[in-house]
């Protein structure tokens, strides 16, 4: 009778470790799906936030000077290129006497350009 009830109790705890490795099992797989579920949560929110970023970039001060000075130097460019086409154009019309009009209609150039001013 003693040797059945051990036999009993060691199926009982034999049955009851391998419920609890099961129950562990399913623990440990149902946190990390959580720890999954978070990082998924954070990831999205990260994007989020990059995306957000991104439109205020426009206002980054560095960038802004960036722009302000490609600006000017686009500026000057088209100042100096507007200064050398006067000056060629009044050096060819004096040399050769030939009307600035003349020239400006063989070049394509409209009537309404207009020297930029430095």
């Amino acid at each position: 009778m003693m040797q059945n009830r051990l036999t009993t109790a060691q199926e009982t705890q034999k049955a009851l470790r391998s419920q609890l490795d099961e129950l562990r099992a399913a623990v440990e797989r149902r946190s990390t799906a959580a720890q999954d579920q978070r990082i998924q949560d954070l990831d999205q929110e990260h994007a989020k936030l990059e995306n957000e970023l991104a439109a205020y970039s426009a206002y980054d001060p560095a960038k802004v000077e960036e722009k302000r000075r490609a600006v000017m130097l686009a500026r000057e460019a088209a100042v100096r290129w507007t200064d050398n086409y006067v000056m060629l154009l009044s050096y060819f019309t004096r040399q050769n006497g030939i009307e600035a009009a003349d020239v400006r209609t063989y070049l394509g150039v409209d009537e309404e350009y207009e020297d930029i001013e430095g």
